[in-house]
């Protein structure tokens, strides 16, 4: 009678250490991914750094201060004081002087702007934007 009680106490005892390892293991990985948190890469800064474009998994965003200004990033160029960001769908203009920025669709660039817009770096593989 000891002896079956020795094996059931075992086992529970056993089966409970198992369930206790894979608990830990399992909390352990979200912990991990919590402290790395999302796969964000900076490229450039802007601004005193204040404007930063990260990569973040596939794509280029455009942050001030940990907000997005600008979604799917394909361009970059600074000339003077200004720095031009151009995505899929707009383009923003930062004043680094100033630490402003205006944001403006790529139908309202100008016939000047389109032309300078067209030769700046390349960030992903948006081919022809106009």
């Amino acid at each position: 009678m000891n002896n079956i009680i020795n094996k059931v106490l075992g086992i529970g005892v056993l089966g409970a250490f198992i369930v206790f390892g894979i608990l830990t293991f399992i909390i352990s990985i979200f912990i991990l991914f919590y402290a790395i948190g999302p796969n964000r890469d900076d490229v450039a800064f802007f601004g005193n750094d204040e404007y930063v474009i990260s990569k973040v998994n596939t794509e280029y965003e455009l942050f001030k201060n940990e907000e997005i200004i600008l979604k799917e990033v394909a361009d970059y160029k600074q000339k003077d004081s200004l720095a031009y960001i151009l995505g899929k769908e707009q383009y923003v203009i930062i004043d680094e002087k100033n630490k402003k920025h205006k944001i403006k669709s790529t139908a309202e660039a100008t016939e000047q702007e389109k032309i300078f817009l067209q030769n700046i770096k390349k960030l992903n593989s948006y081919k022809e934007l106009y």
